[in-house]
């Protein structure tokens, strides 16, 4: 009867933990120049990700954004 109790309560305490994922989504800006790929950045932020497009832009190249955000 007592394990069975703190079977439950522990089950009980368990489920209502509230989950807790530390892995972020990574964006991926790339970079291409006539239809040629010239690089690629994995971001995590907003920042990183505008960083990334407008340096592609600036070197002549067309961004195209995959995943995340």
């Amino acid at each position: 009867m007592i394990k069975t109790t703190l079977a439950a309560l522990a089950t009980i305490i368990t489920i209502s933990l509230p989950s807790v994922s530390s892995a972020e989504e990574a964006t991926y800006v790339v970079c291409y120049k006539n239809g040629s790929f010239l690089w690629y950045e994995e971001a995590y932020s907003d920042g990183s990700i505008n960083s990334a497009y407008f340096r592609c832009i600036n070197e002549g190249g067309t961004p195209r954004v995959f995943g995340g955000r």
